[in-house]
């Protein structure tokens, strides 16, 4: 399998996926260019999410029948650790999201930095920046970094100490 544009990042092909006898995804087919973004939506049961994680991992190679090619190179992922060494992590739909954490401390809930400084904070954020770069969407942009680098809203009376 091979990219035909130079643009493509991630090339998901012929990807087939059965549960039990029953094919969740058949033939699906996946090509994400440079400074795309994409949203996969369907009905409950459509293969959003088995499509996913094929691709991050939590279906094993060998598990599925198809082909992924991340940045020119197949990838046969064996866990989500093996996706995420090469540069492929999830972020999936969340609906209890803190209304008391910035966009950025949102999306990276479970992999924040541990260190006690605050280039963790810079790197987590940058980190949120690169996501938006190179998008044709000013304004999004500018909205989405106003929020960046926005600071912790305060909690409301009486929930201070909360746990």
């Amino acid at each position: 399998m091979a990219s035909t544009a130079p643009d493509i990042i991630l090339e998901m092909s012929n990807i087939t996926k059965e549960f039990s006898g029953v094919k969740a995804l058949s033939n699906v087919r996946l090509e994400v260019r440079k400074n795309e973004i994409h949203a996969i939506c369907g009905e409950n049961g459509a293969g959003k999410s088995t499509l996913m994680n094929i691709l991050s991992g939590v279906y094993p190679h060998g598990e599925y029948t198809g082909d992924i090619l991340y940045n020119g190179h197949v990838c046969t992922f064996k866990s989500v650790k093996d996706s995420e060494a090469a540069g492929i992590a999830i972020i999936h739909q969340e609906l209890a999201l803190s209304p008391y954490l910035s966009i950025a401390e949102n999306i990276f809930i479970g992999n924040e930095q541990k260190a006690q400084t605050p280039a963790p904070k810079r790197k987590t954020m940058s980190a949120v920046r690169c996501m938006s770069d190179g998008v044709n969407a000013p304004c999004w942009k500018s909205r989405c970094e106003r929020l960046f680098d926005s600071n912790i809203k305060p909690a409301p009376a009486g929930m201070e100490n909360a746990n």
